[in-house]
C-alpha cells in the first residue's frame, strides 16, 4: 500500500496517474472545466479504456469547451447526479481523492489545495467503487440527440438572361417534412424520352426541360421523374 499527500502540482500528479490507467476509470467530481484533465480522459476513452464520469448538471459543466458529444462518441461516459464528491477511482487499484476540483479556476489559483493518492489499497479502492455504483443507480445518463437526416430537392432560380445558364439553389428539408411537399408536375414517360408534365417537352440528358428550365429528380421509390417549385 502506497499513500501520498499532494499539495502542489495537483494537476500533474492526477493527470500522471489517470495517464497510467489500462481497463476503467471512475471520475466522481462535481466540476470538470479543466481542459488538460479533460482531453487526458477523452483520450483514454478513444484508447478503448472505460471512463465513466458522473457530474453535477449545472451551467458550469455545460460550458461551451467541453465537448461532450466527441467525449461520449469516442466511447466515455457522462451521468448527471447531484453530489459533491472529488474523487477517481483508477482500475480499482488507485484512488485519488482530497480537496481539488478538476477546474479551470483550481487549476490557475493561489489558494492551497491537497489531493491524496491512495495506492493497492483494496479496502479502499473497493470502498471508493462501490460508492461510485451507487451513484450510478441514482443519476441520469447523458444520452447523445438524434442526428437528423436530411434530403435534397433541387429548386429552380429565375434564368440569367445575360448568361446562358441555368442558376439553381439547394434547399435542405427533413425527412418528415417530405410528407407535406408536392410535385409540381410529374414527367411522362414516352420511350425513349421523359416528357415535362409542364410544357410536354421531352428532357434531356440531364433531366432538366429546354424549355421551361424545370428540373426533374427521379423518385425510385415510386418510378417517376418529379420536380418541385
Amino acid at each position: 500500500m502506497k499513500v501520498i499527500a499532494h499539495f502542489e502540482d495537483i494537476q500533474k500528479q492526477i493527470a500522471n496517474s489517470v495517464n497510467k490507467a489500462k481497463y476503467n476509470i471512475f471520475v466522481a467530481v462535481a466540476w470538470i472545466t479543466d481542459q488538460t484533465l479533460w482531453n487526458i480522459l477523452q483520450k483514454k476513452a478513444e484508447d478503448g479504456v472505460t471512463v465513466q464520469i458522473i457530474l453535477v448538471q449545472d451551467k458550469i459543466n455545460q460550458n461551451e469547451q467541453t465537448d461532450f458529444i466527441k467525449f461520449i462518441k469516442a466511447g466515455g461516459q457522462i451521468f448527471w447526479d447531484d453530489h459533491h464528491h472529488k474523487f477517481c477511482v483508477i482500475d480499482v487499484k488507485t484512488v485519488i481523492t482530497g480537496s481539488y476540483n478538476w477546474t479551470y479556476m483550481a487549476s490557475n489559483r493561489n489558494k492551497r489545495e491537497n489531493v491524496i493518492i491512495m495506492e493497492d489499497d483494496q479496502l479502499i479502492c473497493e470502498q471508493f467503487s462501490d460508492e461510485f455504483k451507487l451513484l450510478l443507480k441514482q443519476a441520469d445518463k447523458y444520452i447523445l440527440p438524434p442526428e437528423k437526416e436530411f434530403v435534397t430537392i433541387v429548386k429552380e432560380v429565375l434564368k440569367d438572361v445575360e448568361v446562358e445558364k441555368v442558376k439553381y439553389k439547394t434547399v435542405y428539408l427533413e425527412k418528415d417534412d417530405m410528407k407535406n411537399i408536392r410535385p409540381t408536375f410529374k414527367g411522362r414517360f414516352n420511350s425513349p424520352y421523359i416528357i415535362c408534365g409542364n410544357c410536354n417537352t421531352a428532357l434531356n440528358n440531364n433531366n432538366i426541360c429546354p424549355e421551361c428550365k424545370r428540373v426533374y429528380k427521379y423518385d425510385s421509390n415510386k418510378n417517376e421523374y418529379i420536380t418541385y417549385d
